[in-house]
């Protein structure tokens, strides 16, 4: 199960404003009070439908939280770290919590109840509740719009002076996509900060001086930083510092680049801001780049100035603190500029998400990345065709490659409707809710090892995957292994091949499978391949194993060997899942990696 202290973490809103998230506490009595007297009597009206509660009971129980059937969070705002939200649920019964907000009322609109809701959802969920429930008085119109845009599948009904709102803790396909929708929004609007010659600043000084910078620049206005420097000084100052830097544009609001970065370039016509050490720009033109390192940064810039490449726009990331190769993927999906995106990662903080934005561009922004050396090697060529990347070995191919697309006929717009229309969505499994509880349970002790086997049976029989110790062999049936591992740039990835076959030889597919994945990856196999209708049944299964990775993180690999697949029916006979505690959450509208 996480612990409360996992659950912190920092959110970007909707108007760019920075707040923390973190679980209350018990010791949270005088700041719950401090909040709720903050609030004017038309808020408090609305939250404890009277304008005259007794405060100090009121933070008294709402400090009382035990993480699991009364669970709290706090928004925090600025270096003071003063709360500027709060959201809670408690249980009524074994299947549902009824949930409650408030927010500052400079703050409402902008996203944060919404990200309240998510985040109690999800621990809601973790404790195997399945419905949440509001109770809002009819005039908050306010509440009840932030419901019904949440994402969530609401149902609004109205009792005497009041209106009852349910949803479930996990979301659908719908939801999710909108969810995703406010995440490219708020990704879009801070990079577009660091491309504003009036709101971004660079810093190129030592570790030590870089955080004070980095406040002055705050309090003079600025919403960006550029921080370059030596990435080997960095290193030797050591995370601490890093981190010391990281919070002081967090507590102020601002984004940063860097540290250790080679600097931002903005290479549009009419916008040139150039806070890079080159010498000479590259020419203008339509190609995005952003690379993780500083020297190899400067050798795509060095590199498209020889060739005569084009460059929109341009982001050295350095120790990617802050900002993230995937944050400019969406920014050029909706600049016009760029018509190309030039990628050079040795690894992505967040696998998933490249994989969905990139299958989301396919069609019109070509995606090229520098990849010499990834667990994605053949025969797993094909997961970058699969998400619409295009893979190059080093730089003087990857600037080719992005030229030639840059300079084919224009038909990037008219594309995007076609390429978003092909994109599948993959439905969540029907019992997901039991599996993120399944696995809660599991990780309540040290949170690393192997899934026990009643609780490895459970867990596959949520998405359809049956698991017998021992089954008889049907005559014809094949044997196949079916394995989940994670690869650094695309996160969860499927493997399938035949039972004697090393798992590293075996085609490779992204998770989740969209529609045509599983066939695809059944194509590419040696005979045999089971016919119809044993190839259905092991498409289900296949399809049911990389939902389940893609959707919980606490999965560390998975192995199904053999997996027997027969015209009546597949069944893993040796199944085995490594478990581990999440990475950091990134709840929704939008938080850092």
């Amino acid at each position: 199960m996480t612990s409360p202290a996992d659950l912190a973490c920092d959110v970007v809103l909707r108007d760019r404003s920075t707040v923390t998230l973190r679980p209350v506490r018990h010791d949270d009595e005088p700041l719950l009070l401090d909040f709720f007297r903050s609030l004017d009597e038309r808020s408090l009206a609305f939250r404890f439908f009277t304008g005259a509660p007794d405060l100090d009971a009121v933070a008294r129980a709402l400090a009382d939280v035990d993480q699991e059937r009364r669970f709290g969070l706090l928004a925090l705002r600025g270096q003071e770290r003063l709360p500027v939200a709060h959201g809670f649920f408690a249980a009524i019964d074994k299947e549902a919590v009824e949930v409650a907000f408030a927010v500052s009322r400079d703050l409402q609109g902008h996203g944060l109840g919404s990200v309240l809701l998510a985040q109690l959802a999800e621990r809601a969920a973790e404790e195997g509740f399945t419905r949440m429930v509001a109770d809002v008085l009819p005039e908050n119109h306010t509440m009840i719009a932030m419901f019904r845009a949440s994402g969530f599948p609401v149902e609004v009904t109205s009792e005497p002076g009041t209106v009852v709102v349910e949803m479930p803790t996990s979301p659908d396909p719908a939801a999710l996509t909108r969810f995703q929708e406010r995440d490219a929004t708020a990704a879009r609007a801070a990079v577009a900060t660091f491309f504003d010659a009036t709101s971004v600043r660079l810093i190129d000084a030592p570790p030590r001086i870089a955080p004070a910078a980095a406040r002055g620049l705050a309090a003079a206005g600025a919403r960006a930083v550029v921080v370059r420097g030596d990435p080997e000084a960095w290193r030797e100052a050591g995370p601490d510092r890093e981190r010391e830097l990281l919070a002081v544009c967090r507590r102020t609001g601002m984004r940063l680049v860097g540290p250790g970065s080679g600097g931002v370039l903005d290479n549009r016509p009419g916008r040139q801001l150039d806070l890079t050490t080159a010498a000479t720009p590259p020419p203008p033109g339509g190609v995005g780049i952003v690379a993780q390192g500083a020297a190899a940064g400067r050798r795509l810039l060095d590199g498209a100035v020889a060739g005569d490449v084009g460059v929109s726009t341009f982001v050295s990331l350095g120790a990617r603190a802050d900002l993230s190769a995937n944050d400019l993927l969406e920014y050029w999906e909706d600049d016009p500029t760029t018509t190309v995106a030039l990628l050079q990662v040795e690894s992505f903080s967040d696998p998933p998400r490249f994989a969905r934005i990139a299958r989301r561009l396919a069609g019109h922004l070509p995606i090229v990345v520098v990849a010499a050396h990834t667990a994605a090697d053949p025969p797993g060529r094909g997961l970058f065709d699969q998400v619409g990347a295009i893979r190059a070995a080093d730089t003087d191919e990857a600037l080719a490659l992005a030229a030639a697309l840059a300079d084919r006929p224009a038909g990037k717009r008219q594309d995007r409707a076609r390429a978003q229309r092909r994109l599948p969505v993959v439905p969540p499994a029907p019992r997901a809710d039991e599996a993120a509880a399944i696995l809660a349970t599991a990780l309540a002790g040290d949170g690393t090892g192997l899934l026990d086997p009643e609780s490895r049976s459970r867990l596959l029989a949520c998405y359809g995957v049956a698991v017998e110790e021992g089954p008889e062999r049907p005559p014809d049936a094949i044997s196949l292994r079916v394995t989940v591992d994670a690869d650094p740039l695309f996160g969860p990835v499927l493997r399938c091949g035949p039972e004697d076959q090393p798992a590293a030889e075996q085609p490779a597919r992204v998770c989740p499978l969209g529609e045509g994945d599983a066939a695809a990856l059944l194509d590419s196999l040696a005979p045999p391949v089971p016919p119809p209708p044993g190839r259905e049944q092991l498409e289900r299964v296949l399809t049911g194993v990389a939902a389940l990775a893609a959707a919980h993180t606490e999965i560390a690999w998975l192995d199904l060997d053999p997996l027997l697949v027969a015209p009546e029916r597949a069944v893993s006979a040796g199944a085995r899942i490594g478990i581990r505690r999440p990475p950091r959450r990134r709840p929704w509208p939008r938080t850092w990696e």
